[in-house]
């Protein structure tokens, strides 16, 4: 018995990722770029309901979870006037 397997169109790509290619921009915009500089990985658990409540929060500001993360690490740490 031979399986056959329907080929399908590809699903079409986000238009704002079209409009970046089609203008040719060099440089990727700044909050898709790693910070700069030596970096380390951190990983943490977290309450599933506080989980859901930071991503929505960063999806309605339309900002990664990490660069948020960041953020409020380097205000706490300012703030502490840590050195």
């Amino acid at each position: 018995m031979t399986k056959t397997v329907p080929i399908t169109t590809r699903a079409p790509k986000p238009a704002e990722a079209d409009t970046w290619v089609e203008e040719g921009a060099e440089t990727v915009p700044a909050r898709f770029t790693p910070p700069s500089g030596r970096t380390k990985r951190l990983t943490l658990d977290i309450d599933a309901d506080a989980h859901r409540a930071l991503k929505m929060h960063c999806a309605k500001n339309d900002r990664q979870i990490a660069e948020f993360i960041r953020e409020l690490i380097s205000r706490e740490i300012d703030a502490a006037n840590w050195e």
